[in-house]
């Protein structure tokens, strides 16, 4: 759990991450908000994370800048989350140049898979682009409603089992994406 403002991480190999029966990811900020612990300005970059229980990026805090790193090998105890998940305000925070592959999951699992980049609800001021998003069980991205302010663009997804990106919007109402 990181807390404070401007933190970097940068440059490390992290490994066999979060092989525990909770919710948390490998590296995760403190809450958000006018709270005295939220966490703004995070870097991480350059880094490679290989092998987790559940995901490896949780939320990063406002405005961070998550970028050049190598994640694989994730979600390997769970089935609902991704390699990069969360679902608050990203306060224009980006998430770009990161290389996210060859997650199989928890074995034995039949459902949809993992997913690479998941932003669940209520999310909104994110930017992803120019990501790389192969060899993964289930969507390669997956964005929820409601939500608001997100841009996705310029990325590749390739072999992935479900399929590039799963929404859940409604058919025939506004999708939240502006």
């Amino acid at each position: 759990l990181v807390r404070g403002n401007d933190v970097r991480i940068i440059n490390n190999y992290l490994h066999d991450m979060c092989f525990h029966p909770t919710f948390n990811e490998g590296v995760r900020a403190s809450d958000y908000g006018s709270d005295a612990n939220a966490t703004n300005r995070l870097l991480i970059s350059h880094n490679t994370f290989q092998g987790a229980g559940r995901g490896i990026i949780g939320y990063p805090g406002r405005a961070a800048i998550v970028q050049y790193n190598d994640l694989s090998d994730g979600m390997k105890l769970a089935t609902d989350g991704a390699l990069m998940y969360w679902a608050k305000d990203g306060g224009n925070g980006t998430v770009r140049y990161n290389r996210i592959h060859d997650s199989q999951g928890a074995v034995g699992h039949t459902g949809s898979g993992l997913r690479g980049l998941y932003w669940d609800n209520q999310n909104s001021g994110w930017i992803a682009h120019h990501n790389i998003i192969w060899n993964l069980t289930g969507y390669a991205m997956q964005v929820n409603a409601p939500a608001s302010g997100d841009m996705i663009f310029n990325n590749t997804f390739w072999n992935c089992s479900s399929g590039s990106i799963l929404n859940s919007f409604s058919i025939d109402g506004p999708t939240g994406i502006n």
